[in-house]
């Protein structure tokens, strides 16, 4: 491919386009996958080869990934990184953007580059938040903290419990109208007074923005009266609309630097702290001011209920047959409704009950008994490794260097839970020692 506008010259569009460069096997960008991926694609179309783009798995790991997970975080800025890099590299455009592969392999990868092209925007508008919620520039007027206090594992008890709260409230409610008469009309009352009352919390503070610009402008009014112009007076009623909730103290000083007279300030500062203050500190009256883990639970509870209620309602409107029939041919197979809920919740509960079995083999094959598994064995095999490094010319460089490999790879293999890899390492390890330690 001629590179230069000089070699360019008489040059065919092929020879532009799908010309081969010769690229090495090892890129220079910091994402040096992708960059020898594309490279390599390249390399092969100018060859007339046809090249397709699939997914392979592998078993492998990097030596910096070894020794700490936090070196896995550090690929996500570098990969964001490398791909900015390489769509500024004037080689990478034209192999990449206007190479010779097809379009739509292109717009799939601009497509996954757009994930890293917006994370510089998604952080500003995270670091933006609190500024702009200051200056109304944002739909928040608060942030729950409460929110953030995270319950760790403990979450999935009252998430549970809601979601089987909302279906035991279905199931009641479908048995109460589906036998008529007095319990039917019990059942529809059930079901409307839930939903009432989830509408009524919901909807408490729907018109609360409104109330608040309703005040917003009592308040110009006010200002405006007590002498302020109009675009001071609606500039000093946003200010004082913004402290009032949090600091009303401050609504008297920012009165007297807009010259607000005397007699007109007490007014003004009795109407901000009964009437202004007291609209904006309703919904944080109303927040648990228990911010404790019971609180924090019952909280979890409502909202995962409020969830379930809306996602089971489609099952509870939308009519189920008791009996399926399926054909085949010439065949017919009939299965009750029953015996289909039955089926999976066995096969849901087969799941479960493989996973945990697993777990419990797993840390058997880990921990063993009577110190025969894979950890203590791992410990007690380093420990002799260390006791050979304190003997002079018992180990050679080449035998240092193999074990050193080998208990790397074992503790990785540990880390990630590959014990069947673990083993194998661990044995050639075991058999490593064995053969260097001395003859008596």
């Amino acid at each position: 491919m001629p590179i230069t506008s000089r070699i360019q010259r008489g040059c065919s569009f092929a020879a532009r386009a799908e010309g081969l460069i010769g690229f090495a096997p090892h890129a220079v960008g910091i994402s040096e996958d992708t960059w020898a991926v594309s490279q390599t694609a390249h390399n092969a179309m100018a060859f007339g080869a046809r090249v397709k783009f699939l997914l392979s798995r592998a078993f492998w790991h990097k030596i910096r990934e070894t020794w700490s997970h936090a070196e896995w975080l550090a690929s996500f800025p570098r990969w964001s990184g490398g791909y900015l890099q390489m769509m500024h590299d004037p080689i990478m455009q034209r192999i990449n953007d206007f190479g010779s592969s097809s379009v739509f392999a292109k717009e799939i990868r601009a497509n996954s580059g757009r994930n890293f092209l917006t994370a510089p925007f998604a952080l500003l508008n995270i670091l933006l938040m609190p500024l702009a919620i200051l200056l109304d520039l944002a739909p928040f007027v608060q942030i729950l903290v409460v929110l953030w206090k995270p319950m760790g594992n403990w979450i999935v008890i009252p998430k549970t419990l809601a979601w089987l709260a909302a279906f035991l409230f279905y199931t009641i409610i479908s048995i109460l109208i589906g036998n008529g008469g007095a319990l039917a009309w019990l059942g529809s009352t059930l079901g409307l007074t839930l939903l009432a009352a989830v509408l009524v919390q919901g909807a408490k503070y729907l018109r609360f923005r409104r109330e608040l610009g309703k005040l917003a402008q009592e308040a110009e009014r006010l200002l405006v009266a007590s002498g302020i112009e109009g675009k001071a007076a609606q500039k000093l009623a946003r200010e004082i609309l913004q402290i009032a909730g949090n600091n009303p103290a401050q609504i008297a000083a920012s009165l007297e630097r807009a010259n607000v007279p005397l007699e007109k300030r007490s007014a003004l500062l009795h109407w901000a702290q009964e009437k202004l203050g007291a609209a904006l500190r309703e919904p944080v009256q109303d927040l648990p001011q228990d911010f404790s883990f019971q609180s924090r639970a019952i909280s979890e509870f409502k909202r995962a209920f409020v969830l379930a209620l809306l996602v089971l309602v489609w099952f509870f409107i939308v009519p189920v047959p008791g009996l399926f029939v399926f054909t085949a041919a010439e065949y017919r197979i009939s299965v009750k409704m029953g015996a289909i809920l039955t089926g999976m919740l066995s096969a849901i509960g087969v799941v479960l009950a493989g996973f945990w079995i697993g777990r419990v083999v797993q840390w058997l094959d880990r921990e063993g008994v009577r110190d025969a598994g894979l950890r203590p064995r791992a410990a007690k095999a380093y420990r002799a490794f260390e006791s050979l490094l304190a003997l002079p010319n018992r180990l050679t460089p080449q035998e240092i260097s193999s074990l050193f490999a080998l208990f790397a790879d074992l503790k990785t293999y540990l880390d990630q839970r590959s014990y069947a890899y673990a083993w194998r390492t661990l044995g050639q390890a075991e058999a490593l020692l064995r053969a260097s330690q001395p003859k008596h």
